[in-house]
């Protein structure tokens, strides 16, 4: 009987080894993270082999780029939410009115939770909207805060209660972002407008309180690739540099602690400034209503390996309604076709036009709020805008909180992903109308050689 057990186990254990081979060897690799640019393929040198330095990145190559490798870090978070990872969400109302926000076609409401309800302040020491961005700069080595304890954690630093990565740049791809969107740009009518609006990661604000200088190599590396960007830009592109006003904003609530995203206030100061560049002009943040969704822990939650120090200091996760009517569309392809029921509720999300609420035991997943997270592509129109221009948006996850804001200046607004979407640019501005073409995306995706080339084909 042992004998058989033994036998049992070991064949087990056999077919498991060849399962995981031929999994990871012959499934194909994935090439895009919606959380960290993936590890690139080592290349091969007698020098990298003898130093240990191929076979150590062929090792973190394959951990890094195993299929479905989001998949099973989202299983993993859904399966820790079974034993008390997440917690009760509560939403607020900004006016705690139980007045539902509607749409052209969204007549659903916002989750109703205002027994909760409490009166937010959304005033600032410098209240939104009251800038003029060519007056303000902004020096990362300044903060008023006091320093605190730093470590690494997995993949990102933790500086006292928040999680960040660490971007050291890559000069020559960033030079070559720049040089694809001016080619493209050269290429169109002179009358289309093109931007280009690079946001940086929040290390560029909050490594100043680390008390340590063993990370201060990377302090600079974001406004010093924001600036190669715009350098190697031509004059047809209009760079949109939020770094400086994002900095002056830094002691309020612009980037997430517990995910890689910036928020929406922080992407508001984006539109804000993209508008300007734009001659365009947008409502003051008053105007808007604000929703708060309390308890959030995103994504660096699970790149620090579930570090305690981030599943203890939850945050906010805030919307921000437009004070305007608008009509938006949803689809499932890699174009602008398979529009599908954006109010299907079957899978527990609550939907209210540019928003999907997910339940609770999705926690990690609230960013997708925005935009029903990275979709390939969506269209919106306002119904309150008329001068005739038109926005095709190109971006990474980050781009997923700008459109609520652009209600106002332009009729309608053609988002796609810039990493997924497969229709060309050209295409979609002859076919729309498209006036104006902006190119939004963090910095991580302006210099990740996969993303590039991705741009590339969807330029030609």
């Amino acid at each position: 009987m042992k004998k058989t057990v033994t036998a049992v186990c070991l064949a087990f254990i056999v077919l498991t080894f060849v399962f995981m081979f031929v999994y990871c060897t012959f499934f194909p690799r994935e090439e895009l993270s919606d959380y960290v640019n993936l590890k690139e393929k080592p290349v091969f040198s007698l020098e990298s082999l003898f130093s240990g330095e191929y076979f150590n990145g062929m090792s973190q190559y394959f951990t890094d780029t195993v299929h479905g490798r989001d998949r099973f870090i989202d299983y993993e978070a859904r399966i820790r939410s079974l034993y008390g990872v997440t917690e009760n969400e509560t939403v607020h109302r900004v006016d705690g009115s139980a007045e539902n926000p509607s749409s052209a076609d969204a007549s659903s409401s916002l989750p109703d939770r205002t027994e909760s309800s409490r009166d937010l302040d959304i005033s600032h020491n410098s209240h939104p909207g009251t800038y003029d961005s060519s007056d303000v700069s902004y020096d990362p080595g300044e903060t008023s805060e006091d320093k605190q304890g730093a470590e690494i954690s997995g993949s990102i630093l933790i500086v006292g209660s928040r999680g960040m990565e660490l971007f050291g740049g890559n000069d020559a791809q960033a030079v070559r972002f720049a040089q694809v969107i001016s080619e493209f740009a050269e290429s169109l009518d002179p009358s289309i407008k093109v931007y280009s609006m690079p946001v940086p990661k929040a290390s560029a604000y909050y490594l100043a309180l680390a008390d340590t200088e063993k990370y201060n190599s990377y302090l600079t590396r974001n406004k010093d690739t924001m600036d190669l960007i715009r350098n190697n830009l031509s004059d047809r592109v209009t760079d949109i540099n939020v770094y400086n006003i994002l900095g002056v904003h830094s002691n309020e609530h612009i980037y997430f602690r517990t995910d890689h995203h910036w928020t929406a206030l922080g992407a508001y100061y984006g539109a804000k400034v993209f508008c300007e560049q734009a001659g365009l002009g947008i409502s003051d943040l008053s105007e808007y209503r604000k929703y708060v969704r309390e308890n959030y822990i995103g994504t660096l939650y699970k790149f620090s390996g579930n570090n305690p120090v981030l599943l203890n200091n939850p945050e906010d996760l805030e919307t921000y309604v437009p004070p305007v009517g608008y009509s938006i569309k949803y689809y499932s392809n890699k174009d602008f076709t398979g529009e599908f029921d954006h109010f299907d509720t079957s899978n527990g999300e609550q939907y209210t036009g540019l928003y999907w609420f997910y339940p609770d035991k999705y926690r990690s997943e609230w960013y997708s709020t925005f935009l029903h997270g990275d979709l390939n592509s969506v269209i919106i129109k306002s119904e309150s805008c008329r001068n005739g221009r038109k926005l095709l948006l190109v971006k990474d996850s980050y781009g997923n909180a700008l459109p609520q804001y652009l209600l106002e200046a332009y009729e309608e607004i053609y988002v796609v992903d810039g990493r997924t979407f497969t229709v060309p640019l050209r295409s979609i501005i002859n076919d729309y109308g498209i006036t104006d073409v902006l190119f939004a995306e963090s910095l991580f995706s302006a210099v990740s050689e996969k993303i590039i080339n991705q741009v590339k084909e969807l330029c030609k």
